[in-house]
């Protein structure tokens, strides 16, 4: 009865709380706390395993990759991104739309943030579409979903966490990433290319040969991050958390000694900016743990389980439904909360199934993408809107194309294993 009470109570006042817009780590970290009091747990068992759950080196992993994205960005990289997609696509109809969602797949090969790649590109871009009379609801629509690809192309801070939470190999998510992120850039530049040759967007000045390969060369180091993190994790010369470290020193050597955009002076202000945002981040973990342990405790993915598999033991069909429950999920919790508390209830079901877990989980980001741009709580699409100076609901629109986009590659992740699993086959083999 206790248990019982306990759960009822953790759902109710974690609902109640987020419906009156408390922060999502509190709404967790208070509902756990007063759910597990509910269910007879003592005061001290608490601690302890609020404790414990931080306790947790590839956790760095997450500070690490933060502070790089920092360092990228405050050393000038977004615009050596822009300059060298301008260069590639500038000169096609729409030019300014292609380099938004180039300059998206750039970033998204460098920071591993959604939120941070829409507001760098979208600072720069969001601006230089309204002058040349872009629509500002295609705009904002277009930035924020480009944004969302630095979920798949690595280092992809969500891949990061997931691997973490439910034991996979960072590096074969990395690698698995790589070809649905670039097919989902290159469709929405081919829709970007569409609807700028229907409104008769501009095309800008073609840019000669040999400034190509000067923007090339100048783009081509911040690059190389990308490589040296995925040959670097998948061959075994360091794990995840070491290559955050790895990444943190190239970004700062960059930025400091070849761009020489960051002096000494500036480092403190960009360990603060980093240690704020993972602490947002560990926060989450923290209260997501305590979660878990009072659902595990009620053998509430035991139950779910044997709900699921009671309703179909078809492998596609399940399939189905779980992109639906984690779209569902998507529209009003950050994607972080929901990896760590359902990634672990839903892997030993996939898993029994016949999924691959690489699979499961490109699948697993690639659905916590698309919820980055639902409302309510589609903290890209807001932070886009925010920049353009528009209402959420006046993107909403101009959204649906690209979210059908986005639904297209999830179901060729989820009913084409190859699609996914080509490179890590390739490489790991």
């Amino acid at each position: 009865m206790g248990i019982t009470l306990g759960i009822t109570v953790l759902f109710v006042v974690f609902f109640v709380l987020l419906m009156l817009n408390v922060p999502i780590s509190f709404a967790i970290i208070v509902s756990s706390l007063v759910g597990m009091l509910a269910s007879g747990f003592d005061g001290l068992a608490i601690i302890q395993r609020l404790q414990a759950s931080a306790e947790s080196g590839p956790l760095l992993a997450i500070p690490f990759f933060v502070i790089a994205g920092i360092i990228m960005d405050r050393g000038g990289v977004t615009k050596l991104m822009i300059d060298f997609a301008f260069s590639i696509v500038g000169h096609i109809r729409g030019g300014l739309a292609l380099v938004n969602v180039m300059g998206g797949m750039l970033m998204g090969g460098i920071s591993g943030s959604s939120v941070a790649d829409t507001a760098s590109i979208g600072s720069v871009m969001i601006p230089a579409m309204k002058q040349k009379k872009y629509d500002i609801g295609f705009t904002t629509a277009l930035t924020a979903s480009s944004g969302t690809i630095g979920a798949m192309i690595p280092p992809s801070i969500p891949m990061v966490i997931l691997g973490i939470t439910a034991n996979v190999s960072i590096g074969g998510l990395f690698l698995a990433g790589i070809v649905p992120g670039i097919v989902l850039g290159l469709v929405m530049m081919v829709y970007a290319y569409y609807v700028s040759k229907k409104h008769n967007y501009p095309t800008e000045v073609r840019v000669s040969s040999g400034e190509v390969l000067r923007r090339l060369i100048n783009a081509i180091l911040p690059l190389l991050t990308v490589v040296i993190i995925i040959v670097g994790v998948v061959g075994g010369v360091f794990t995840a958390t070491e290559a955050g470290a790895v990444a943190c020193i190239y970004a700062l050597f960059l930025g400091m000694f070849v761009y020489k955009k960051i002096s000494w002076k500036d480092i403190p202000n960009i360990f603060k900016e980093g240690c704020l945002i993972s602490a947002a981040v560990m926060l989450i973990v923290v209260a997501s743990s305590a979660f878990g342990y009072v659902l595990t405790y009620a053998h509430v993915p035991d139950n779910l389980v044997q709900l699921l598999l009671g309703i179909t033991e078809n492998k596609y069909f399940l399939l189905f439904l779980i992109n639906v429950f984690l779209l569902i999920l998507g529209t009003f919790l950050d994607p972080t909360p929901i990896i760590l508390l359902v990634a672990p209830i839903l892997y030993p079901i996939v898993i029994a199934m016949g999924v691959d877990p690489i699979q499961f989980g490109t699948m697993f980001v690639l659905n916590m993408a698309i919820g980055n741009l639902t409302p309510p709580v589609g903290v890209v699409l807001f932070t886009a809107a925010g920049l353009a100076k528009i209402s959420v609901e006046s993107v909403l629109k101009p959204m649906i194309p690209l979210w059908i986009i986005m639904i297209g590659i999830l179901l060729l992740v989820t009913y084409v294993p190859a699609f996914s699993l080509f490179i890590p086959k390739i490489f790991m083999s």
